[in-house]
């Protein structure tokens, strides 16, 4: 075991830290203009994943145009999940 950015990690979790981060970032170079929503269906990350890495400070939320927003939560309702599940943070 041993430090990483925002706590202590196996090597296991490391590296599946490392994988996710790579697939989110492979995703969005594809798709930059992606939601969450859509970056967990396309890689299978977790949505305890992004929002480790959000906390470790790798990735951040970024607040999204109206369509998006609607469009989101249209795929949200179609899969039987709500709005509240996802919390954004707006960039500083």
């Amino acid at each position: 075991m041993y430090e990483d950015i925002k706590g202590i990690y196996c090597t296991r979790c490391s590296e599946k830290n490392e994988k996710d981060y790579k697939l989110i970032i492979e995703h969005l170079c594809q798709e930059p203009g992606a939601t969450v929503l859509e970056v967990i269906l396309a890689t299978k990350v977790t949505l305890k994943s992004v929002n480790c890495l959000i906390d470790e400070g790798r990735i951040s939320y970024v607040e999204t145009s109206d369509s998006n927003k609607e469009k989101t939560i249209e795929i949200l309702e179609d899969i039987g999940y709500k709005k509240e599940k996802f919390h954004v943070r707006k960039r500083r």
